[in-house]
């Protein structure tokens, strides 16, 4: 047959790597014929290189120095298949075995299963052929003088002997690490997975969420959005997150703070929530105005004083409270007392103010006394100071009605104070 007919044949029917046991099992068989052939012709007697005493020992029939020598190259070894671009050869003059090279460009095989066409240099070595990548399986490519395998980068090979495919097990990422470990099934919740060194990881969260606790099992699990503890960012905590009286919110990543009811943030602080809550009196209405009782007209058994306090502050208030100005940031008081007035009395009225805990300067702060006979009567305050209303000498209510009180801020949220108060009065 023909050499490179039969080269061809081989490599076509070998799987990568395997051609040399194809040859081998071929080239076997042969030379197990010839040597049962040759065994039966040569039995007992001595093949060159071995030691005789006469000639009828070996089986060339010449025996020289007390060794068998040859007298053609059939009787001598072949070379191994390490050695394709050799022969034996027979040195007729000294009867010795020996090996020489193949001419330059004889055919030859050099071990290599996917490339054609080898042949020998003339020197004893077997030059590769054209690599065919079509002789390997699956994602293999053939490289010259390497045979079948992974190409560059890709060092790695899953898949079945039949179906190899080639990866890069530290950055393959449905191959991490091993074959078997698939970053993508699983996916990570709200992210993309990537290998990094071998190892699933996240390559990339989903817009609005992080991946705050490292984890690759349970993905990006923050929502940066919405948490408080991780807003924006990861350990990004809004400011009064649990201090009293606070209500703290992440909002699109942004952080919101409000006050409780009648708590107030009066320093403008969020790091401490709202710190200052109302006198507790929940008296901001008329409707719910504070009783003082029934006085009456005699100026030194109707002499009575009350006090409580205005805070204030910027914020926003859930639930508000009743009465709240979101304009002065502040809710009012209101006091009710029941003028029972009497006999040979003037009814008259008189309230002083005095302030304390605000700004000296300016006046935010109003005193108003309202009775059904008067028209208001108003003093005005500082945060820290004092004030009375206008005196009204007589007949300033009616006997058997009632007087209110009311104590409000005046200045708008950018005064944020906790005023204490005190009214002193007497009908």
């Amino acid at each position: 047959m023909d050499p490179d007919r039969f080269d061809r044949i081989a490599k076509s029917l070998a799987a990568p790597g395997s051609r040399r046991r194809v040859l081998g099992g071929l080239l076997g068989g042969a030379l197990g014929l010839l040597g049962r052939g040759r065994a039966a012709a040569d039995h007992g007697c001595r093949h060159p290189g071995a030691a005789c005493t006469r000639g009828t020992q070996c089986c060339s029939r010449d025996c020289r120095s007390g060794t068998c020598r040859c007298t053609r190259t059939s009787q001598c070894p072949r070379p191994g298949p390490d050695r394709p671009c050799t022969v034996a050869a027979c040195d007729k003059a000294t009867g010795r075995c020996g090996f020489k090279n193949k001419p330059r460009g004889a055919p030859c095989d050099d071990g290599v299963a996917c490339t054609t066409g080898d042949t020998c240099d003339g020197q004893g070595a077997c030059r590769p052929g054209t690599p065919d990548d079509d002789l390997c399986t699956g994602e293999q490519v053939c490289a010259s003088g390497q045979g079948c395998g992974c190409p560059g980068g890709e060092p790695d090979q899953c898949g079945s002997a039949d179906d190899p495919i080639c990866v890069a097990l530290q950055t393959d990422v449905e191959h991490c690490g091993t074959c078997a470990t698939d970053c993508t099934n699983p996916a990570p919740p709200n992210a993309t997975p990537a290998c990094a060194a071998g190892r699933c990881a996240i390559g990339a969260c989903d817009s609005g969420f992080a991946d705050c606790n490292g984890q690759f099992a349970d993905g990006c699990e923050t929502n940066t959005r919405r948490d408080p503890r991780n807003c924006g960012a990861c350990g990004n905590v809004c400011p009064g997150l649990g201090q009293p009286g606070a209500d703290v919110f992440c909002i699109d990543s942004a952080c919101t703070f409000t006050c409780q009811g009648n708590t107030y943030d009066v320093d403008n602080n969020p790091a401490n929530g709202c710190e200052r809550s109302d006198d507790g009196k929940n008296n901001h209405t008329q409707a719910t105005a504070f009783g003082l009782g029934a006085k009456p007209c005699q100026d030194g058994a109707s002499s009575t004083s009350f006090s409580g306090r205005i805070v204030s502050d910027s914020r926003i208030h859930n639930p508000t409270p009743t009465g709240f100005s979101f304009t002065t940031g502040s809710a009012p008081d209101w006091f009710v007392v029941r003028a029972d007035g009497g006999d040979f009395c003037t009814n008259d009225l008189a309230a002083t103010i005095r302030t304390s805990g605000g700004s000296a300067s300016g006046s935010c702060y109003r005193l108003t006394v309202r009775s059904n006979k008067q028209n208001p009567l108003i003093a005005n305050v500082s945060g820290s100071g004092s004030a009375s209303i206008p005196g009204c000498a007589g007949g300033c209510y009616t006997d058997g009605s009632d007087v209110y009180f009311t104590i409000e801020k005046t200045c708008n949220t950018a005064v944020r104070e906790d005023v204490g108060y005190t009214v002193d009065f007497h009908l």
